[in-house]
């Protein structure tokens, strides 16, 4: 068999093709991840609806929301979570995304008439909320 001289690719030429590749997989690994990133923010802002409704239903059987005067983070087994699921509003507590990096925070005033929910978000596109964390709910 005879080969042709010159027939192949070159090394610049593979270069060339390895760094175009490298390019398009960064790229493509940073829109993953912050879609990943909506798409968990949305997840939360979904809980928090459902925690929402749940505290008022607590609220219509109790006639108060859950007590608790300093923050509490919301784990599933904590006692507002646990207090939630035993009245059945709530199927089971609701737990952030990424906890325990973040975590829903609930607390009550004394008497349990009003209560605020802090949370943290990945991005700045849930509108009325900001990216990092300091987001509050309140009834």
């Amino acid at each position: 068999m005879k080969y042709k001289k010159g027939a192949g690719f070159t090394i610049l030429e593979l270069l060339v093709v390895v760094a175009i590749i490298a390019i398009l997989s960064a790229v493509t690994l940073v829109l993953i991840s912050a879609t990943k990133e909506r798409s968990r923010d949305a997840k939360r802002m979904s809980e928090l609806r459902q925690l929402q409704t749940a505290l008022n239903i607590y609220t219509a059987q109790v006639g108060r929301f859950p007590i608790a005067p300093s923050a509490t983070p919301l784990s599933g087994t904590d006692p507002v979570s646990e207090a939630l699921i035993d009245q059945d509003a709530i199927v089971a507590g609701p737990i952030d995304p990424l906890y325990p990096t973040y975590a829903y925070t609930y607390q009550t005033d004394a008497a349990g008439t009003s209560f605020s929910i802090s949370f943290c978000l990945e991005t700045d596109t849930i509108q009325g909320y900001t990216k990092g964390c300091g987001n509050i709910i309140t009834p």
